[in-house]
């Protein structure tokens, strides 16, 4: 039997999800949001789990690498 951090990193692998840690630019707290590998590239506005102010995330991959990733404030 695995156990569950085992099974998500199997699930994570599976479906192209990448987990990555950046810092938010609002709050600067260390955060992380799951990437789809799957797409080679994209950008969206998804809120902080933190602070909960819009982030602009635009990802880019080759493969399944982050070649490039960027996060932006949206000045509202």
């Amino acid at each position: 039997m695995f156990k569950k951090d085992t099974q998500l990193c199997i699930f994570f692998y599976f479906y192209g999800m990448v987990e990555h840690y950046f810092t938010c630019p609002y709050c600067w707290e260390n955060i992380s949001m799951l990437l789809d590998s799957s797409v080679s590239k994209q950008s969206y506005v998804e809120d902080c789990e933190v602070c909960c102010n819009p982030i602009q995330v635009t990802s880019e991959f080759m493969d399944t690498e982050l070649i490039a990733f960027q996060v932006d404030s949206i000045e509202q």
